[in-house]
């Protein structure tokens, strides 16, 4: 087994911006697809136009492997027959990848939880009118919800759920992905830039002195307007950088005056309240950065959410409703707020 350690929103459909570059030797090849709902982009920094041809295919490949085992809204994928079968063969990829994610869960305590797909399914965030669910419901299937129920058989390569509970992909699917995409792209050695929804992954030497700038979305804005930015290198051994937001400005809903957004806390089956806006991790790790956006914003900022990055070694910027930020000491020299009407929590 393969172990991974380790939506959302940055800027508009790309999520997370790689702003402008002066000094460029070359402008990048650029390929785009769509899957688990989300435009998929990505940018080859090479004058090898046909090499640059080729990473785009294999990227676009990689692609709709992802989404033919985790999305749970394509009727041909692996996960969506599994919560509607409950039994399915599949690839030696999504049993690793579900062995990584029930672990992750684990080790988060359920601050995410896969199981939680029934009670996601009543709010309808992925449906043209979500709605505040019955409270007997939500009680009902939070009750269920339990990653111990996922049977997973390595050997016959078969996982099993029983009829009550169903798998969201949401807080993995992206990360899982881009995990997928650099093993596929990194033989190349060609500096890669994809972003996937809220997760993003830059592999090999930026273009602006070696390291990649990236945009977080101001949440109170319009979708063109920034926050911050940051200045990131890739991490070694892996040479690249993974960058993930959980954000509870962009799917949500309002009903007799009261908002509801799609993070759910997979211990109450309701939206997470608390003070903050958006959570933006990063890490080495996509599995680990997406899941670890949507633990920390489910949790909160306080010590034991900045103990958990740090076991990660991963790291954050976390935005709060009352316009202040914090971010952790990794991020010192790399951090710069372009939102002057937000300031830094004391």
């Amino acid at each position: 087994m393969k172990l991974f350690l380790k939506h959302t929103a940055i800027i508009s459909a790309l999520t997370l911006i790689f702003l402008t570059f002066s000094g460029c030797t070359a402008k990048p090849a650029e390929g785009s697809t769509f899957a688990m709902g989300s435009l998929v982009t990505s940018k080859i920094y090479t004058k090898d136009k046909e090499k640059a041809a080729e990473i785009i295919g294999v990227i676009n490949d990689a692609v709709s492997t992802a989404d033919k085992a985790l999305s749970d809204t394509n009727p041909d994928s692996d996960i969506y027959r599994l919560n509607h079968d409950g039994k399915i063969f599949t690839s030696e990829f999504l049993i690793n990848a579900m062995m990584d994610t029930v672990m992750t869960c684990n080790i988060l305590e359920r601050s995410v939880d896969i199981s939680i797909g029934k009670i996601s399914s009543l709010w309808g965030f992925n449906t043209e009118s979500p709605s505040l669910p019955d409270a007997a419901e939500i009680k009902k299937h939070t009750e269920n919800a339990d990653i111990e129920q996922i049977f997973i058989d390595e050997k016959l390569k078969k996982i099993e759920i029983p009829d009550t509970i169903a798998l969201d992909m949401g807080a993995f699917g992206k990360g899982i992905a881009c995990d997928l995409i650099f093993d596929s792209i990194k033989s190349y050695g060609k500096p890669v830039l994809v972003s996937f929804g809220g997760t993003v992954f830059a592999y090999g030497a930026g273009p602006k002195d070696g390291k990649w700038t990236v945009a977080i979305r101001d949440p109170l804005g319009d979708s063109s307007s920034v926050f911050a930015v940051m200045s990131l290198s890739p991490i070694d051994p892996k040479g690249a950088v993974f960058v993930s937001t959980s954000g509870c400005y962009e799917k949500n809903f309002t009903q007799n005056n009261v908002t509801y957004h799609h993070i759910l806390d997979p211990k109450t089956g309701y939206p997470v309240e608390n003070n903050l806006l958006g959570v933006t991790v990063i890490t080495a790790s996509g599995l680990d950065a997406d899941a670890l956006s949507t633990a920390c914003f489910v949790n909160g900022y306080n010590e034991e959410t900045l103990a958990c990055l740090k076991n990660f070694s991963a790291e954050a910027v976390f935005i709060f409703k009352d316009k202040t930020y914090a971010y952790t000491e990794g991020l010192k020299d790399c951090f710069t707020l372009k939102e002057n009407t937000y300031s830094e929590m004391k």
